[in-house]
């Protein structure tokens, strides 16, 4: 069952592990990327180090119509970059803003598509059926 962990704040956190692929070669992959899931985050975004490993072209979100706002209000340019990510048993392609943190976030833009429950207190997570 998927857990949370405790690494990136003072509150245990939800996450998931997934797979990106490029679009063109779907057999490049990176696995095991370590995704918070966050249902305060509009937006779904990978680690910088995933798109560097799989070689894709990043994109400045101007292109794209893409800016980040923070939980404080400020927003910001980033860059994107066009992959398919499994999650839980499913297959997301689209577009993805780029993080620099080491750990990515999945947002609403994928989370609205599964019934998820999150066990605060054992810790766990699971898609309800």
């Amino acid at each position: 069952m998927p857990q949370y962990v405790l690494d990136y704040s003072e509150q245990p956190a939800p996450v998931g592990l997934v797979t990106f692929h490029r679009l063109d070669d779907e057999n490049v992959a990176v696995s095991d990327v370590r995704m918070l899931l966050d249902a305060g985050a509009d937006a779904t975004l990978v680690p910088r180090y995933v798109a560097e490993r799989l070689n894709v072209t990043l994109a400045d979100s101007t292109t794209k119509g893409v800016r980040l706002s923070g939980y404080d209000a400020t927003e910001s340019g980033t860059i994107v970059t066009r992959l398919r990510m499994d999650f839980n048993g499913k297959k997301f392609r689209g577009d993805y803003a780029v993080t620099d943190s080491e750990v990515g976030i999945i947002g609403r833009s994928i989370l609205n598509r599964f019934r998820l429950v999150f066990d605060g207190p054992r810790q766990t997570w699971e898609e309800a059926k």
